[in-house]
């Protein structure tokens, strides 16, 4: 894992982790995590469907970070597979974290709305739609560069990304435009 981090540090982060796109991820992974502290059937309604656990997650041991990837086939696909080698976290972390992408077709600021009096700011409900359908969600070509053998499990966006050898510098359009 160590690898992984230090590939990070080198790289922008702030071309890497806009805040829409930071939000789009973290809000999934606060529904996740508020369901498995708290496993009632309003916190797991709260999930969207396609990143509701599957029924191999529950019977097959494999690390906790699988269980946060959006796409179910490929979940599917790495529970299945998680002792070999091209499943490991350090040789997709880096094509997975610069690749996933919600597709947000507005601006980043339109995910959230000020109430009428200012008191508040809410999660604009066209984005949690937006959010909730998984034909939204995408991985790019540097996905399938490190790990050909989930083509097929999530919902491709050719985007011409591609990693080099040490999966310290990525290759492809600017990473602070993901639409």
């Amino acid at each position: 894992m160590f690898h992984a981090w230090c590939c990070l540090r080198r790289l922008d982060s702030s071309k890497i982790f806009p805040t829409h796109v930071q939000g789009d991820r973290f809000l999934i992974l606060s529904l996740l995590v508020r369901w498995h502290i708290s496993p009632t059937q309003e916190t797991y309604n709260l999930i969207p469907e396609f990143a509701r656990p599957l029924d191999i997650q529950f019977t097959l041991p494999h690390p906790a970070w699988i269980d946060y990837l959006p796409f179910p086939a490929l979940r599917e696909l790495f529970v299945r597979n998680n002792a070999l080698p091209e499943f490991q976290f350090d040789e997709i972390f880096v094509a997975y974290t610069l690749t996933l992408s919600l597709n947000w077709p507005y601006e980043e600021t339109d995910a959230l709305i000020i109430t009428p009096d200012g008191s508040e700011t809410i999660i604009n409900p066209v984005f949690m739609r937006h959010l909730h359908r998984i034909e939204n969600w995408t991985l790019g070509d540097a996905f399938i560069q490190v790990c050909p053998a989930a083509q097929g499990t999530f919902n491709l966006k050719r985007d011409g990304s591609s990693l080099n050898q040490n999966h310290a510098q990525v290759t492809g359009p600017s990473w602070h435009d993901t639409r």
